[in-house]
């Protein structure tokens, strides 16, 4: 469902906005996990026959009974250590997630400078939320829900156009809060696991981006326009995982383009990405005990 009650200003002033939807996102099988609990199915299948062939080892040695009582209680406790839990069949599914999402926003317009804004409030309520794990082998990825999670935000843009649409640039900002509102994964290794509270990974905290273009149309026969531009973009905090223990900063990228354009509809352009060199992780994650991070592109032109 989607509800939405919005106003327009007189003189196409702009708006200003309310709207209230629900977000669904479908369940499904981790069937990359499948082998994983297969093996753990396996191990645990023989740890159990190899304690009824020592049981009934012991059973038959001429031992006097107080003796052969504590071996069977020994064995018992030592092959109990090391024997896997049972797989259940819920691990290889995940539940759909769920949001409720409030906005409140406005358009205004100001033709007379050129210039138009947007901005947005926002909260949401997620249900269910779907988190991305690596397997404990390692091989292979796995969705499990977390309970439930808590966002909410702001949004502001701008865009101008002057000197008769030759200039033109935009500038935008998003700031995101989103933490875990019920997510308790048990007792492991004795220790209680609950990351209530803690960030939900690969949402950034911060995003934003800045962009400026001049076109200057020309009166040649053989030459069109020129046109320079340079643009901006970066986001961050970025938690990479639900115990928050390693993210990447505020980072952000620079780029540059000129072009020329000819008649007859053709034109050549010159660009380049990245110009500051800037390093930065676009994805990181543990597993098999490394950390392995892909990396954004370095600085590269054409």
């Amino acid at each position: 469902p989607h509800v939405a009650l919005q106003y327009d200003f007189p003189q196409d002033r702009g708006s200003i906005y309310f709207a209230v939807s629900k977000g669904y996102r479908s369940g499904g099988y981790n069937l990359e996990n499948y082998s994983d609990l297969s093996q753990q199915l396996l191990r645990r299948n023989i740890m159990l026959q190899v304690a009824d062939f020592s049981s009934a080892t012991i059973q038959g040695l001429p031992l006097p009974e107080s003796t052969r009582q504590t071996a069977l209680a020994g064995m018992s406790t030592v092959i109990g250590r090391i024997t896997p839990d049972a797989p259940e069949v819920a691990q290889l599914a995940y539940e759909p997630e769920t949001a409720w999402s409030h906005e409140i926003g406005a358009h205004i317009n100001w033709p007379e400078a050129g210039i138009k804004a947007d901005a947005a409030a926002f909260v949401q309520a997620t249900n269910q939320l779907q988190v991305a794990q690596f397997s404990p082998s390692g091989m292979g990825r796995e969705i499990h829900n977390a309970g439930s999670s808590i966002t909410y935000g702001l949004e502001l843009t701008l865009r101008g156009r002057w000197l008769d649409g030759r200039l033109t640039a935009q500038a935008a900002y998003g700031w995101a809060h989103s933490t875990f509102t019920d997510y308790y994964l048990g007792k492991q290794q004795g220790e209680d696991i609950d990351y209530d509270g803690n960030h939900v990974p690969y949402a950034p905290e911060h995003t934003l981006s800045l962009a400026a273009d001049f076109r200057q149309p020309l009166t040649g026969r053989k030459m069109r326009a020129v046109s320079l531009g340079a643009g901006l973009t970066g986001a961050g905090r970025i938690w990479w995982d639900e115990a928050n223990t390693f993210s990447r900063p505020f980072c952000a990228q620079m780029s540059l383009r000129c072009g020329v354009e000819f008649a007859h509809d053709w034109a050549i352009g010159l660009w380049a990405r990245n110009v500051t060199a800037a390093r930065y992780r676009t994805f990181s994650f543990d597993t098999m005990g490394r950390r392995f991070s892909q990396f954004g592109d370095p600085f590269h032109m054409g």
